[in-house]
């Protein structure tokens, strides 16, 4: 009785805040998953080769990957606080502190890309054709996680404001609009192969990211109410 433990009939009111905020944020995984499946098809369809240079690739550049979500969380979490709070320049100080955390690993990181591509590659095949094709994509790598780890970092500051919706949209719309053509078109149609995939993959990403930096920067995410 003094903790109110015993069942409620569902609210309707907190069921819609949550589908409000969580429903974008939930399909905005799905179409990028989507997006990214369909990418690796078209890799498929230019050669095997392609395809694990690809997987090797992104084995390497998911160091930055996990280390730019870790801190997007934290960052989502300080957001959302001083968000809670009304303390809007602490929200905004949160975001510049992991970017610069983020940004200093992915910058390490690049330099070892750039600097030690074939060796970096050797760790998953010895097979010429795939190392080759490893080592360009590696060094374009080293600008794409960079790019990478910006978005990741802004998409959770964005979420911790509980501004999910155009975000969501943002990604999805560059994803199908810009990144899976672009990629054909630079891989496939003019023939730059996995070099050219990845160019449109960096260009995607940047778009993504100064979007999102825009975004947050414009004080939107002030006036959303979770």
């Amino acid at each position: 009785a003094r903790f109110d433990t015993h069942p409620h009939a569902p609210n309707a009111h907190a069921l819609r805040r949550l589908v409000r905020t969580g429903l974008p944020f939930g399909a905005q995984w799905v179409f990028d998953s989507l997006s990214f499946a369909v990418f690796t098809l078209l890799l498929s369809s230019i050669s095997a080769a392609s395809v694990a240079a690809s997987h090797s690739f992104i084995m390497l550049v998911n160091v930055s990957f996990m280390l730019a979500l870790g801190v997007s969380g934290a960052t989502q979490t300080l957001v959302g606080r001083a968000v809670g709070a009304r303390e809007f320049e602490l929200a905004v100080t949160a975001l510049k502190n992991g970017l610069r955390v983020a940004l200093a690993f992915s910058t390490a990181l690049a330099v070892g890309l750039t600097a030690a591509p074939a060796l970096l590659m050797r760790i998953f095949t010895d097979d010429p054709d795939v190392l080759a094709l490893g080592v360009g994509v590696l060094r374009l790598g080293a600008i794409f996680q960079l790019l990478d780890a910006t978005h990741i970092v802004a998409m959770g500051a964005l979420r911790g404001a509980g501004d999910t919706a155009w975000p969501a949209a943002w990604q999805t719309a560059l994803a199908w609009l810009v990144f899976l053509p672009l990629s054909w078109f630079l891989g496939n149609h003019l023939g730059y192969g996995l070099i050219g995939a990845y160019a449109g993959g960096t260009v995607y990403v940047a778009l993504l990211a100064g979007g999102l930096l825009w975004r947050f920067a414009s004080g939107k995410w002030r006036d959303v109410r979770i």
